[in-house]
């Protein structure tokens, strides 16, 4: 559903040599050129594209009502293929926990599960399946979407995580934060693509903001976007794609990855 511009390399060598890849332009809408098709990493050295490999249909977990604690439910973690630049694609097993507990889960408890993916843990809707990719500089890519789905169209959920590489995370951060902006435009030439028509932004903090696109048909757009110092430079960000019938879990999932990555 995101256009991009094949070819276009964002180049940090100075910082750690983290590159953008931005491939698919075919395949991609024009309303989400900012967001995962602009995440796509590109290295030189890789020998393999990103691949899109289902993986398990989840089950379910187990609900424990601990005393003086809100209501959480532990969730058995489904494994999913990671593509992964120095090892290859695989499914790194014994790269996650077997279980992990989920908080405040309410009355989603068995509309969720737990992922792991990009030697990460994701949460999303149970049901789903997915793909992920791990770059050198430990830049985390994953693909979430329904069993039989696509991550290029219909619900979907996307997480991007950038612990290194200045300029790539203020190219990312630009469509969203003024500062960034600015401290891009100041030290590199690259362009920026424009925000995409009709994003609203709401801040949430000085590093935190949710943002919305308008709908695509039955498909509501929302988002995440963190971009700080904590103290080191990282960027985060999670763009959820889900029915309108939808509209609490996605609500639910997006405090859930606030939570869980610690963003503030």
């Amino acid at each position: 559903m995101r256009r991009v511009a094949i070819g276009l390399i964002l180049g940090c060598a100075a910082m750690f040599g983290l590159f953008l890849g931005i491939q698919y332009m075919a395949q991609r809408d024009p309303r989400r050129a900012h967001s995962s098709s602009l995440a796509r990493i590109a290295k030189a050295h890789l020998s393999h594209a990103y691949a899109f490999i289902k993986g398990a249909d989840p089950g379910t977990g187990k609900q424990a009502n601990t005393p003086g604690t809100p209501t959480a439910f532990t969730l058995t973690v489904h494994v999913l293929p990671t593509s992964d630049g120095l090892h290859g694609k695989g499914m790194y097993a014994n790269r996650y926990p077997k279980n992990v507990r989920v908080r405040n889960v309410g009355a989603f408890a068995h509309q969720i599960a737990a992922f792991g993916a990009a030697y990460h843990v994701w949460i999303g809707p149970r049901g789903w399946t997915g793909s992920a990719g791990y770059g050198e500089y430990a830049t985390r890519l994953v693909d979430l979407y329904p069993v039989g789905g696509s991550p290029l169209s219909g619900p979907h959920i996307e997480f991007l995580e950038i612990p290194f590489g200045l300029g790539s995370m203020l190219y990312r951060a630009a469509p969203y934060f003024p500062k960034a902006r600015l401290e891009y435009n100041k030290t590199y030439h690259t362009p920026l693509l424009p925000a995409p028509p009709g994003l609203r932004i709401f801040p949430l903090s000085p590093t935190l903001e949710r943002y919305s696109l308008p709908s695509v048909g039955s498909l509501l757009v929302r988002g995440i976007v963190y971009f700080g110092y904590r103290p080191n430079p990282f960027f985060a960000e999670a763009e959820f794609v889900l029915p309108h019938a939808d509209e609490k879990l996605l609500h639910f999932l997006m405090h859930t990855f606030i939570r869980r990555e610690k963003l503030k």
